[in-house]
């Protein structure tokens, strides 16, 4: 891998720099002294061949003027021998050959000043008085200049060497001082990058690097203002709030001490922003954290986490008295009137606050449990506080687990719809179903809908979701069935928070239109009356635009939610379903029968039809038939089953051979008060019963002993006998009812004597006796029946 010059350290650079720097200088220096040296040998030659050529000329010219080869020779051959002339060859003036020694003939002599092979040639005229007489060839060794080049360089060496080492000495101590200062300035700007905000430099001197340090430290204290500190009140941010938190809470434990978290926000901040701008609501927050300061104690911490949010931090004493009082007092300061533009504006703050260690948290868990404390002051009416309560947050934390397991439960297809019958005892025929939600949990098997569905009503947005399944899925069932030739309606449940949308009737429209087999008259929406309440006016609006689609509607649970009259004619309700709790007791309770009579004579003025749910056995059926309720609904007639189950149930139903004989017939109202008197009958005894099987006291107000004062006596002896005295039944029912009054008071008797033993035998006997009087009872309302047919 190649590494750049960019990637080296500043000291590899400085010190590369440098030596470079140094080198180029020495280089330069070297090759100067080098160029002067050379000049000055070139200079030495060319004098050494001046004095050569003079004497050579001198020696030569007199014996060449008198022909005398003979001494040219060996002069020649003299000079050659002292080894400063490599070769002699004297030409004379014709240029013939005299003399040649140290020259081969067959080789051409070298032109005068060329250098070869360490030799110089040179030409020069051989003149006597003024006559050219000839010319000398010869040749001039070069080696005292080849020496005194080595010895040049050889010292030229040394110098460079001993330079480069005086640089070396001078760059070491600038490098180290240099590099040191640079390298605690890096160091330093490391750990500001890693978030270590207290880091320093300390230079010494008054140079660039002194004055950059001075630059960092207060650079570094900035950052940590900017980082610690909320840049508009100045106080804390959620940083150094967490460090001042986490040190509160380590000396909380270690000295056994209290610390209080709250959270604090405040009330009617917006409309300032929005109707002064947010330059005036910072003005505000400004002040608000100056009356934070001047409330709480300098041991506290004040914290601005954004917006209009604060927390404080209590802590110094173990008294929570003290922490309230603090609280209250910062209430106070901050109720004050708050000047802006002239105007005096009101603001409030809503706090919550929890206690460390009684809420035994980490430091983040107990600004979030502070922050839920805050949501309840503000819900509860504002300008208050409100103190965390850790089981409340369990129950909190345990709710939305299980919300969020339904939300998976939809998802994963969890959900099943069973479906009830509804039967017209009337007719003899089922008219419809009910569908009920179920969870077929995976671990806990198939769950009721009161193991879930008030927990989902606990969720706006799944409740809708949940909804929204219901009647996708009914819609599909009851387009199943049609295809099976089964023509039944299906009626279900709607939350009201799913009615109140806005939207639902464009929903229901989308709903239906997926499922276009499944005929909208065939479907029924069941709506509480206590829902309906809530929106009379935007309910019953809804309610028309879906009767416009075709779909009819239900009010479900009537009797429970107390509707006037006027309301109850302004929703658009095609069936009224008498609630379970009426029907289920109206055999024992005249005030639920009267309820139910009532609703009978509701559904008759409103010309709505009406439906019992509740209907648990034979007697509650033959009951609501006498009172001319046809249609009923309860495990009297079947339980929910699942779908498939269905169509088998209706091919093999068979109702009562009882209910067969009633429903041809139908009581007159006026004989309606035989009915309210078998369950007269039936509370007297039950309560006996109660006396001894609970051990509780005799009452002689809830159950007289005279045959005449209880209720069924007062009508068995008054408007009873005026009318049915007549009948051979009614005589059976006067001497049964005083057997039953007189075995009573065998048993308060007992009772009295607190001898419940022989008491509670006593019971077979007098519900037998009951059954009896009931049964001849029946008989009555039997022929009375009998003769107004349907």
């Amino acid at each position: 891998m190649q590494i750049g010059f960019a990637h080296f350290s500043f000291r590899a650079k400085l010190a590369i720099m440098t030596l470079a720097a140094l080198l180029v200088l020495l280089g330069l220096l070297v090759w100067k002294t080098w160029t002067l040296l050379e000049e000055e040998l070139r200079g030495q030659l060319q004098t050494h061949v001046a004095r050569t050529d003079t004497l050579l000329s001198a020696s030569l010219a007199l014996p060449l003027a008198q022909r005398d080869y003979a001494t040219l020779a060996g002069s020649a051959e003299r000079f050659v021998a002292q080894g400063t002339v490599t070769h002699m060859v004297i030409l004379d003036h014709q240029g013939r050959t005299i003399a040649r020694v140290g020259w081969p003939a067959e080789v051409a002599l070298p032109p005068s000043g060329e250098e070869r092979d360490g030799v110089r040639h040179v030409h020069v005229p051989i003149e006597y008085a003024g006559q050219t007489l000839g010319e000398l060839h010869y040749g001039i060794a070069l080696h005292f200049i080849a020496q005194a080049r080595e010895h040049l360089t050889t010292e030229l060496l040394k110098i460079g060497f001993i330079g480069i080492l005086l640089g070396l000495a001078l760059l070491l101590p600038l490098d180290f001082w240099l590099t040191r200062r640079l390298g605690t300035l890096e160091r330093a700007a490391q750990r500001l990058a890693s978030g270590r905000l207290d880091t320093r430099i300390s230079l010494s001197g008054a140079d660039e690097l002194s004055r950059l340090a001075d630059a960092f430290n207060r650079m570094a204290d900035s950052l940590i203002k900017r980082a610690h500190y909320d840049t508009l009140t100045q106080l804390p941010n959620r940083a150094l709030l967490a460090d001042r938190l986490t040190m509160a809470l380590a000396l909380a434990r270690r000295n056994g001490g209290r610390v209080a978290v709250a959270l604090l926000d405040l009330d009617g901040f917006k409309p300032v922003n929005d109707t002064w701008g947010h330059a005036v609501g910072d003005l505000v927050l400004v002040e608000v954290a100056n009356r934070l300061r001047t409330t709480l104690r300098e041991t506290d911490t004040i914290a601005r986490l954004g917006g209009d949010e604060f927390v404080l931090v209590l802590s110094g004493t173990n008294d929570t008295s003290d922490h309230l009082h603090l609280l209250r007092r910062v209430l106070a300061a901050l109720a004050q009137p708050y000047p802006i533009d002239g105007e005096h504006v009101t603001l409030s703050a809503s706090i919550g606050v929890t206690f460390f260690p009684d809420d035994d948290a980490a430091a983040d868990a107990l600004i979030r449990h502070a922050d839920q404390a805050m949501y309840i002051a503000k819900q509860s009416g504002r300008n208050r506080y409100h103190v965390f309560d850790a089981s409340e947050d369990r129950d909190t934390q345990a709710r939305r687990e299980a919300l969020d397991r339904l939300a998976r439960a939809l998802e994963d297809g969890e959900f099943r719809l069973y479906y009830q019958p509804k039967a017209d005892l009337r007719a003899m025929r089922i008219i419809g179903v009910e569908a009920l939600l179920r969870w077929q949990h995976p671990e806990h098997g198939l769950l009721g809908p009161s193991e879930f569905l008030p927990l989902a009503a606990e969720d706006r947005d799944f409740s809708i979701r949940l909804s929204a399944w219901v009647i996708d899925t009914a819609l599909t069932q009851l387009e199943a069935w049609q295809a099976q030739g089964l023509d039944i309606g299906i009626s279900i449940n709607l939350p009201a928070v799913h009615l109140q949308q806005p939207a639902f009737a464009d929903f229901l429209a989308a709903a239906l239109a997926r499922h276009p087999q499944a005929p909208p008259q065939r479907f029924e929406l069941e709506v509480l009356e206590s829902a309906a309440l809530e929106d009379v006016a935007g309910v019953s609006a809804r309610m028309e635009q879906c009767r416009a689609l075709g779909v009819k509607f239900a009010l479900d649970d009537f009797g429970t939610g107390y509707a006037s009259l006027a309301y109850l004619r302004r929703l658009p309700i095609d069936l009224l379903k008498i609630d379970q709790s009426f029907v289920r007791d109206m055999l024992h309770d005249p005030d639920d029968l009267a309820i139910v009579e009532g609703v009978l004579g509701l559904a008759t003025a409103f010309r709505d039809e009406v439906i019992a749910e509740g209907v648990e056995t034979l007697d509650h059926a033959l009951m609501l038939l006498h009172l001319g309720c046809d249609r009923v609904q309860g495990y009297g007639i079947a339980r929910p089953m699942p779908p498939a189950a269905l169509p088998g149930w209706i091919a093999a139903w068979q109702p009562h051979a009882a209910l067969r004989e009633a429903s041809g017939h139908v009581l007159p109202r006026t004989d309606l008060p035989l009915i309210t008197a078998a369950v007269d009958h039936r509370r007297w005894v039950e309560r006996l019963v109660a006396c001894v099987e609970k051990r509780e006291p005799y009452r002689a107000e809830q159950i007289p002993l005279d045959p005449r004062a209880c209720r069924f006596g007062i009508w068995l002896h008054g408007e009873g006998r005026r009318r049915y005295g007549k009948l051979p039944e009614f005589a059976a029912i006067d001497a049964r009812h005083e057997e039953i009054h007189a075995l009573g008071r065998r048993i308060v008797t007992l009772i009295e004597r607190d001898d419940f033993v022989t008491a509670r035998g006593l019971l077979p006997e007098m519900l037998a006796r009951r059954d009896h009087l009931l049964e001849n009872l029946r008989g009555i309302i039997k022929t009375i029946a009998t003769r107004v047919p349907v």
